[in-house]
């Protein structure tokens, strides 16, 4: 099953082919030289890591900053119960793939939720003026 309109809630095993955005690109060292890069990528519904990126791999990492947006293939998978993707594909795509605002996390409240909250300060204010 692929899911690519929400990776980051989708069940384990889920596989993955979709535009994401880079939030971080780290490169790591795990004891006796072994070395790799994990990424931290993210669309509307929120943020995953990667499974390590080893050996050849970490090309794929290449040119990679907080910013890009990536078309990423993978699964989604666990490690020590934490959930990651575990990428069998990863390049870049180009900046006009997707617009920034489906990349990140936004609000989906409506003008009455801002009326509330418009009554709720103005009734703040007035009474942190009241004697």
């Amino acid at each position: 099953m692929t899911h690519s309109s929400d990776p980051i809630q989708a069940p384990l095993g889920t596989k993955v082919d979709t535009l994401m955005l880079v939030h971080q690109v780290e490169r790591r060292a795990w004891g006796e030289g072994r070395e790799g890069v994990v990424l931290v990528l993210g669309t509307r519904a929120g943020r995953i890591g990667t499974a390590p990126l080893w050996g050849d791999r970490q090309t794929w990492a290449a040119g990679l900053v907080c910013g890009t947006i990536v078309r990423a293939v993978g699964r989604i998978g666990s490690f020590r119960g934490v959930r990651q993707l575990e990428l069998s594909g990863l390049r870049i795509a180009p900046p006009e793939a997707a617009p920034l605002r489906a990349l990140v996390p936004g609000t989906t409240t409506t003008a009455s939720d801002w009326t509330l909250l418009d009554e709720a300060r103005q009734a703040l204010s007035a009474s942190l003026t009241s004697p």
